[in-house]
């Protein structure tokens, strides 16, 4: 009977949680440095608990599902991706051509053309509302 005891308590402790002590993390987010104390198990637990939501572009350093350490830094780059679209001009083409009617050193202008435009679009990603990448996407010409 005494042996039944002792290996159900064995057996009882073994199931007991473990014990988990608070870290102290510095999460910076939306330029903002925040230390907190937690007993979150996860980078995302911590996330959720400081009332953190990201954005779908969003960047967590340590990633989301990393253990929490006590002294852990957790950084959230805030990224938005948006379109810009802009209207540039474009100069005519200036062409010369020879003609043996016009006296050497004169010039005639034959068409006086147009200045055309042209639509623009670019793709623009902003790390923290700095402007980190600018890619073309489309452009279109308006008026030739």
């Amino acid at each position: 009977m005494r042996n039944w005891l002792i290996l159900l308590v064995l057996s009882l402790s073994a199931c007991a949680p473990l014990a988990y002590e608070a870290a102290t993390v510095t999460l910076q987010v939306d330029g903002e440095t925040r230390t907190l104390t937690t007993d979150a198990l996860t980078v995302r637990d911590v996330l959720k608990e400081a009332g953190i939501t990201l954005g779908e572009y969003d960047r967590v350093a340590p990633v989301e599902p990393t253990f929490v350490q006590d002294r852990m830094s957790i950084r959230v780059t805030r990224v938005e991706i948006r379109s810009e679209t802009v209207l540039e001009e474009l100069p005519f083409e200036r062409r010369t051509v020879r003609d043996t009617s016009i006296p050497v050193g004169e010039t005639r202008l034959l068409d006086p053309g147009i200045t055309g435009s042209q639509e623009l679009t670019y793709r623009i990603a902003l790390e923290d509302g700095i402007e980190t990448e600018r890619s073309l996407i489309r452009r279109v010409t308006v008026q030739e």
